[in-house]
């Protein structure tokens, strides 16, 4: 979007009008409560209005469309000992029920001077970077793209590289599976190696 573009977005059957400054801030029609850079299927700028004592995140994209992001309440939210590289991290499982982009929050523990948020994909485990989540107000908003679990992991020390966790968990399915392939073959070989000495 460029300078001083305009958008009328639906909320609540109401239509507010959202305005792109020139320094990049948002004015509307609506309270703004905040603002933050997101990637949610394309570059977007995250958008919290209120209106009528009720609020609603946007995805507002910069060809000038705009998505509603619901809200989600996590089912699963528990303190664990995630164990990373050989240390462990105070974390928090989040586990969310949801098959559309969406945002969901968890209070903090505690403020620790690094946090970082993790996803259990079905490629792995990964980081998400800030377009992804941010802090506010003592509590972590994530952006739901969607991912069923998440980790909230909390550090007294930054970590320059975020190593893949040694848990087993964070293995896909595909690879654990691949890596009971990769044993019976090994233990196949090794019996039939065996099996010619004795011969």
């Amino acid at each position: 979007m460029t300078s001083y573009d305009s958008l009328l977005s639906d909320m609540m059957g109401v239509q507010v009008l959202l305005v792109f400054t020139k320094d990049g801030q948002v004015e509307s029609t609506a309270y703004v409560n905040l603002t933050h850079p997101i990637y949610v299927r394309g570059t977007a700028t995250l958008v919290l209005v209120s209106l009528n004592y009720s609020s609603t995140f946007l995805a507002v994209y910069h060809n000038g469309s705009s998505v509603q992001l619901p809200r989600v309440s996590p089912t699963i939210e528990k303190v664990i000992s995630l164990r990373l590289d050989g240390r462990n991290y105070t974390s928090q499982e989040v586990v969310v029920n949801s098959t559309l982009p969406s945002v969901f929050n968890v209070s903090l523990l505690n403020h620790t001077n690094y946090i970082y948020v993790a996803a259990e994909t079905d490629h792995g485990f990964r980081f998400l970077n800030d377009s992804q989540y941010f802090l506010s107000s003592g509590r972590v908003f994530v952006i739901n793209d969607p991912v069923s679990t998440y980790f909230v992991v909390y550090s007294q020390t930054p970590v320059s590289v975020i190593p893949v966790p040694s848990q087993s968990s964070a293995l896909s399915a595909a690879q654990g599976y691949l890596l009971y392939v990769l044993v019976g073959i090994v233990v196949v070989l090794i019996a039939a190696i065996v099996y010619y000495i004795r011969k």
